[in-house]
């Protein structure tokens, strides 16, 4: 599980270098005004929850690193059907950080960005899957198949 995690740590580090900023859609991330992501990500905008996540969870836009604040954004982003959050779960999800370490629900929201083609999450769920029983496996399959975004349920 060492190795997963210092490939995992390499593939955080590659991901998400596009994180807008400035008036959290335009920028670089350490210049993001957190008060305006803060405000979009309030109103629903994926994109900012999913960016204000990303500032917790590197501890980057004027934030102090906080996995269990990141985890939130994330999951309400992914809930709007986010890719980048659905990422950012499942690496939270497989390092412990701001939610249980949980195999399933890392390779869970990795199937789902990769459907929807991010590549980190393709070669998330492969190395994740490594550590994981046909069992697991299944039930991760089975939970991503039966994942429906929040906005779809509640439009």
């Amino acid at each position: 599980m060492g190795y997963l995690r210092l490939v995992l740590a390499v593939l955080l580090m590659a991901s998400f270098s596009s994180v807008y900023g400035g008036d959290c859609f335009t920028g670089e991330l350490d210049t993001t005004d957190i008060s305006d992501c803060r405000a979009q990500a309030e109103k629903g905008n994926a994109s900012a929850q999913s960016n204000l996540g990303v500032m917790y969870f590197k501890g980057r836009g004027g934030v102090l690193q906080d996995y269990k604040e990141a985890a939130k954004w994330f999951r309400l982003a992914a809930d709007n059907d986010d890719t980048e959050a659905k990422f950012y779960l499942g690496l939270a999800y497989v390092l412990g950080n701001g939610v249980p370490q949980d195999n399933v629900m890392a390779h869970m929201y990795w199937n789902l960005a990769a459907r929807d083609g991010h590549k980190e999450a393709i070669e998330g769920r492969g190395m994740v899957t490594e550590d994981m029983t046909q069992s697991e496996i299944e039930k991760a399959q089975k939970l991503a198949k039966e994942w429906v975004p929040t906005w779809v349920l509640h439009p």
